[in-house]
Parts: structure tokens; C-alpha cells; sequence
């Protein structure tokens, strides 16, 4: 008679009862549950509604097996069943209802079912002389066939007409067990992770009371609703239950075509019965998502949540009329109509969402997040949901960032990065102060944010800023704080910062404008010119350092706080500057390796450029070790007869000593001779350098340095060897004669 899957629905099935007992749409119902260890042998559990008072119909419903007055559009409970499972928990349930609401007691149907020794009245009533017909009745027929008038209502019953109930069901428990088992289920029921109240939307309280030892205060669960927008087919509002949490929910209804589409194929060769046609055109889904803290996992609902081993497909909980198992613990997941009503959940979500994209209602960030992680099995529905209203899932903005307030960004331009869990400037705050959008809000609850890093990893979209994106943002910060009053120590927390986000990937930085100058502006990071000023302070010591030298040159601000008392911290942004090879120690060697672009900036300024040339030579004969090598300058420029060009490519001539000066010599004759004879020697003509007391006039550089350091720079004695490509046509027969190849003419 009574299914298995029941067991332990006992207290549900109760609560489904009393809900359906209200109007609909009124939301101001009450329920109270009581459940007394004190009172009778083993305790006795009741629950009572302030609902519609039992009619002759309900009345009938209950005492008959299957059978109830409700169609699945008119309430939770429409199988006529679930009241039989209190059998699990007492041998005679009893019944007290009131005539009307002016009642001032219950003095409407007040009944129990039959006791064992209601069987031998009976039986004496209908078989007088058989001693053997009371058993037979109560082997074979039901008690809950078997109502009995009671014309005593217990006091304790009594006081419920006097708070306002209607109808009482009162549950003298069977026994010890039956006591333990609805404790259990009366904790299960007002379990925090799923709220029973939530889609109960006939019921505006319920007060659940808990009776031992004489003590026992009840718990109200209170349900307040406020819309925040309304259409045909949409709602959006934000429900307030038991401590103040607060949740969003979105109800859509489900489209009636598509509803009889799926009812009818679900009648004909599937498992739904005749009376689901009614929620073709009155069906609707709803889904709920915390407007605070997370949920650890979803839960689905038939107004009252279904069995926690079913995985819902958002971080929230949904209800819909589902097609389940008897005991609504299971959701039939093959059929059309549960195919339906998921579809029409998703759409509902991607409505919610695209309303607040155009600012037609404001959602709390973590409800609009909820709403948007579906399970990744489950996405596609979503996606679908979004492409019926001309959008992309992967476009769509719903994550919160810092700047602009109050924006969003979406998959396909956010990122979600924390910074180093050290860093103090260099952090998701200070990339957005510096005007950087798509950054996501930190400050999502962690269990959202890898929802959402691993929802975007399952459709290849990174939340996480890649390398040359944080080098972009690191240049933004350091445009921001330069612009700003000069904070020693905050500077070099920055570049702390930047040590521990690129620890060993300096190398993205190179040329980004991230190192402040003792100018007050940044320079690129890894310039030839950029330095560290020394501690001896050694570019006083070259006072001749050509202007345009000088203007190639940058130092890092001297006043940045590398030291004091976070010198541990601090020191590590100065060295780690130096290991990427970001900004190089001073030194006049180090300045080498300017020159050669100094020189190319300044290549028509023939004086500067002979400034530089000599400034070269001084430095590299300071430098020489002990065998008179010194360093070669990358990019020197030397001057030829018309005009600077590369040293690697200039050749000495005339007036320079030493031991190839005759060689010198001869070229310079040979190339005044021949230079009309091909383009190709006078080119090589005016790479020709100059004679070197033209270069040295008017200065202290000896000519002899000057000879010696333009021979280690690569200037050659002699003609510079040329290499010209040419082909022809050679028949193979010519082939092992190659003196005997044809002339034809080259």
C-alpha cells in the first residue's frame, strides 16, 4: 500500500499538506510543527495550517488509497498518497479541522484512524460470534480506511485554534524508534543548507517547535518578498528568510506550446499521467541564488527540496514541477518535460542577466555569478539561452570589476588576478586606480571565483592575466605613482612587488616605462642608458660627458628607500632590477654601450659625433687590461670622407702610423685613381677615415690612442673585402672543363 521510497518523507509530506491548504498568491499562510518527547508514551508530533478548514473531499482523499481532490497545477502534493506515509511513524494518526473561520474550536471533522482494538468493536459491530473476524480485519484492511470520530479534543490541540490554526494533524508516535525518526527528520527539514521555506510561496511563517524535558521555545521561519522586476513571463525578487538571508530569485514561466509539446509526448509513451495536462499553460521554474555567501552545492526542489545526491545545475537552488519518483526524492532525468523545465531555468538566467547588462535591475555581484556558473555539463543550455536573445555566452558582462564602479566584464575581456599575497602596491586596487578596466573584483568569496576560473577554463578563456598583460598593467601603475607626490618607500615596495610577480621573467618589462628617474618620470625598463647611480657617485668623475651622450643617459631616482628598516624587502626590488638586467651599476665601462646609439641619434651633427668618437676612446683606454685590450663599442661610428659610417666598415688611409701605415698609404692612392672606375670603389672611397689630425684637432687625444683604439674597433688596413654573387647558364657538357666554359660576355 504505502511506497518505500516514502520512508523518512513523513514530516514533508506533512508540510506539502498544510502549504497546499492556503490560497494561492495570498504568501501570508502559517504552519506550526511541534514535536513533543514529553507528551504520551513516546511523544507525539504535530502539524497544523491556518489554511482552508477539511472538507467532505479531503476528507474522502484521506481515507482512500491514491486518491486526491488536487490537480498538479493546484499544489505540491497531487498523488493522494503521501499522508500514508505517517504510518511510519504512529499506528493512529488523528485528524481536527474547524467548520468555518468563525470557529472559535475545532468543530469540524475531528477524527483518528483506527487502534488494534478499534478492530474488535468493529468486528462485533459487523460479525457478532466469530472471534477470528477481528484479526482478519486487521490483517486486510487498513486502519487508514477506518476513521473514527473523536468528541474530546486534547487541550493540547485546543491551543492551536487559539494562535489562529485551522487544522491540526496530531501523530502520537508509535514507538522509541518511531520518536528517534522524527527527530531525525525535523532537523533534516530545518537544515540550514536547504531552505524548506523557500518556494512555499502560500506560506508567510512557520513556526517549528522542538519539546524535551520541558523545554523547548519555537523557531520561526519567516518568508518576505520583494519584487524587483516584473514582466509576463519574468520575475525577479529577492526573498528574506530565517536570519536575515537574503537570496535572489528568478521565476520565468515555461512557454506553453513548447509545455504541451512535452507533456504529450511524456503521456503517450513516457511515464507522466493523465491530469499533467494542466501545467501546460501554468507552469513555471525558479531560481534561487544567495545575494551573500555561497553555497557549497545546489539543490533541486519541488517547492520542497528533492534528495541532496541530485547535483543541480547552478550554485543555487531550482524549483520546478519536476517529473520524480513517488517520493519526489528523484528526478526523472530522460524526459522531455525535465528536459523542458532545465531549458527554461537556464533561459531564466540568461534573462536575469542580459536585464542587468542593461540596467533595467540591479543584482547583488555574487547572485549574478550564481547565476551565470552553471555546472559545465549543463552550460550548453545556458548558451542556447543567450543565443535566442542575440548574444554570446562568452561577451556577456556579468563579472564585477574595479574600475570603472559598478561595471562588469565578461569571458572574453576579464581577468582575475590577487597579486602576490606580499605585495603592497603593485596590486588588483592599484592596477584599476591606474585606469586599467577588466580587472575582476578580488573581493569575490573564494568558492566564486574558482567557479569561475574553472567554468572560463573549460571554454579556453583564462581568467588569468598572461605575462606581456601585467607588464601592460605594471607600466599603467608606474605612469600613476609618477604623476603623484614622490613616496620613497612606496616606490620601492613596487619594485619589490614586481620581483615577486616576474621572478624570473623580467624580461617582459624590457621597454616598458616602469623605472623612475631621478627626473621624476619613468623610463623603459632595460636601456642601454639606464643606471644605477653609484655609491662613489662616479659620473662626476667624467665632467667631459658630451651632451649628447648625456641625453642618453638616464639614472634611477637617487632618493628611492633601497635601505632603512625594510631593508630586507625593499633591497630585494634593487636586485632583482639588476638580475633581469632591467637597469645596470654605472660605470664609465657601461657607458660603452650607449654610445653606439647616442652616435646613431645625432648622425648628421658632425661635431657631436666626433665628441662622442673621442669620448669612446677615452673610456675604452681607462679600461684597458693588462695584454692593451680593451672594449669593443657596438654601433661606432667613425668618420669617413662624406659622412659617418660604421667602424666594422671603414678602412684606414693616409696620415694614420704605425706598422700597416704603408698599406694605408697605398689605398688611399688606389682608391683616388680608381674611384670613377665602378660605384663599388667609390663607395669604398668614402669609407676612407679621416686623417687623424683632422679628428684630434683642437683636443688632448693622442693620435697614437686614437690608431690603436679604431683597430680594435674593427677598421680595417687594406681594401675591405666585397663578395658579389653571379650566374650563368653552363651546358653540362662544359661541366669537367671549366676552363673551356664559354664566354659569355662577364
Amino acid at each position: 500500500m504505502l511506497s518505500p521510497e516514502y520512508k523518512g518523507r513523513v514530516l514533508v509530506e506533512l508540510l506539502q499538506n498544510a502549504h497546499d491548504a492556503h490560497l494561492a498568491r495570498h504568501g501570508d499562510g502559517l504552519v506550526e510543527i511541534v514535536l513533543d518527547e514529553d507528551e504520551g508514551e513516546h511523544g507525539v508530533l504535530y502539524v497544523a495550517n491556518g489554511g482552508r478548514p477539511l472538507g467532505y473531499k479531503n476528507f474522502e482523499a484521506l481515507c482512500s488509497i491514491g486518491l486526491s481532490s488536487k490537480r498538479p497545477d493546484e499544489g505540491i502534493g497531487h498523488k493522494g498518497v503521501g499522508f500514508k506515509s505517517v504510518l511510519q511513524l504512529t499506528s493512529a494518526p488523528e485528524m481536527y479541522s474547524v467548520r468555518g473561520s468563525a470557529s472559535k474550536a475545532f468543530d469540524g471533522f475531528c477524527f483518528r484512524f483506527a487502534r488494534d482494538d478499534d478492530f474488535d468493536w468493529l468486528a462485533d459491530q459487523v460479525a457478532p460470534g466469530r472471534p477470528e473476524a477481528a484479526d482478519q480485519l486487521r490483517s486486510n484492511l487498513s486502519s487508514l480506511k477506518v476513521p473514527v470520530p473523536v468528541d474530546d479534543v486534547p487541550a493540547t490541540v485546543a491551543s492551536f485554534r487559539r494562535r489562529g490554526l485551522v487544522t491540526v494533524v496530531r501523530l502520537p508516535l508509535r514507538s522509541a524508534e518511531a520518536r528517534l525518526e522524527a527527530v531525525r527528520q525535523l532537523r533534516e527539514l530545518i537544515d540550514n543548507g536547504a531552505p524548506f521555506e523557500l518556494f512555499l510561496d502560500r506560506l508567510g511563517k512557520v513556526a517549528v517547535t522542538h519539546r524535551v524535558g520541558g523545554r523547548g521555545r519555537p523557531s520561526l521561519y519567516t518568508r518576505k518578498v520583494d519584487t524587483l522586476f516584473a514582466s509576463r513571463d519574468l520575475k525577479i525578487q529577492q526573498i528574506t528568510l530565517r536570519r536575515r538571508t537574503r537570496l535572489i530569485m528568478v521565476t520565468a514561466a515555461v512557454d506553453s506550446e513548447r509545455a504541451h509539446e512535452a507533456i504529450a509526448a511524456g503521456l503517450g509513451s513516457g511515464p507522466l499521467k493523465v491530469g499533467w495536462q494542466a501545467l501546460g499553460d501554468s507552469a513555471v521554474v525558479s531560481v534561487a541564488v544567495p545575494a551573500g555567501k555561497p553555497l557549497e552545492r545546489g539543490r533541486l526542489y519541488t517547492f520542497l527540496p528533492m534528495g541532496a545526491q541530485r547535483t543541480c545545475p547552478v550554485s543555487g537552488f531550482v524549483n520546478a514541477p519536476f517529473h520524480t519518483d513517488v517520493s519526489r526524492r528523484t528526478m526523472a532525468e530522460s524526459t522531455q518535460w525535465n528536459d523542458l523545465l532545465l531549458d527554461t531555468a537556464a533561459e531564466a538566467c540568461a534573462q536575469a542577466t542580459v536585464l542587468v547588462d542593461e540596467g533595467r535591475v540591479a543584482l547583488p555581484a555574487g547572485s549574478l555569478i550564481d547565476l551565470m556558473c552553471w555546472e559545465h555539463d549543463q552550460v550548453r543550455r545556458l548558451e542556447l539561452a543567450f543565443k535566442a536573445q542575440n548574444r554570446e555566452f562568452d561577451d556577456v558582462p556579468f563579472m564585477p570589476v574595479l574600475h570603472p564602479a559598478g561595471a562588469r566584464t565578461s569571458y572574453r575581456y576579464g581577468y582575475l588576478w590577487c597579486g602576490p599575497d606580499q605585495a603592497r602596491v603593485f596590486t588588483p586596487e592599484a592596477v584599476a586606480a591606474a585606469g586599467v578596466r577588466h580587472v575582476i573584483d578580488p573581493q569575490l568569496h573564494p568558492l566564486r571565483a574558482e567557479r569561475l576560473t574553472a567554468l572560463g577554463e573549460a571554454r579556453g578563456l583564462s581568467l588569468l592575466p598572461p605575462a606581456t598583460v601585467l607588464a601592460g598593467w605594471a607600466e599603467s601603475v608606474a605612469s600613476a605613482y609618477a604623476q603623484r607626490e614622490f613616496d620613497a618607500g612606496k616606490w620601492a615596495d613596487y619594485y619589490h612587488d614586481l620581483s615577486l610577480c616576474f621572478p624570473r621573467t623580467g624580461e617582459v618589462l624590457k621597454d616598458r616605462k616602469i623605472v623612475l628617474t631621478a627626473e621624476g618620470k619613468p623610463a623603459p625598463a632595460g636601456g642601454p642608458g639606464l643606471f644605477f647611480r653609484g655609491s662613489d657617485d662616479s659620473s662626476a668623475a667624467l665632467p667631459g660627458l658630451p651632451a649628447g651622450l648625456a641625453n642618453s643617459i638616464s639614472f634611477v631616482h637617487a632618493e628611492i628607500a633601497w635601505m632603512g628598516r625594510k631593508t630586507s624587502r625593499r633591497s630585494r626590488g634593487r636586485t632583482w632590477l639588476e638580475e633581469q638586467g632591467l637597469v645596470r651599476d654605472y660605470s664609465p665601462q657601461a657607458l660603452l654601450d650607449v654610445l653606439g646609439e647616442a652616435m646613431r641619434k645625432n648622425r648628421d651633427d658632425d661635431e657631436a659625433l666626433r665628441e662622442h668618437l673621442l669620448f669612446a676612446c677615452a673610456l675604452w683606454a681607462s679600461s684597458l687590461d693588462r695584454n692593451g685590450k680593451g672594449p669593443v663599442i657596438r654601433g661606432l661610428l667613425v668618420p669617413g670622407r662624406k659622412g659617418w659610417v660604421p667602424a666594422t666598415e671603414a678602412m684606414f688611409g693616409d696620415g694614420w702610423t704605425g706598422a700597416d701605415s704603408g698599406i694605408d698609404r697605398t689605398l688611399t692612392r688606389f682608391l683616388d685613381h680608381t674611384e670613377g672606375v665602378s660605384p663599388a670603389l667609390g663607395a669604398a672611397a668614402d669609407r676612407v677615415v679621416r686623417p687623424p689630425q683632422e679628428i684630434c684637432a683642437d683636443t688632448r687625444t693622442d693620435t697614437q690612442t686614437l690608431r690603436r683604439f679604431l683597430d680594435q674597433q674593427g677598421v680595417h688596413h687594406g681594401l675591405l673585402v666585397t663578395y658579389t654573387a653571379m650566374s650563368q647558364v653552363v651546358k653540362g657538357r662544359f661541366l669537367n672543363h671549366p676552363d673551356a666554359f664559354p664566354d659569355y660576355g662577364h
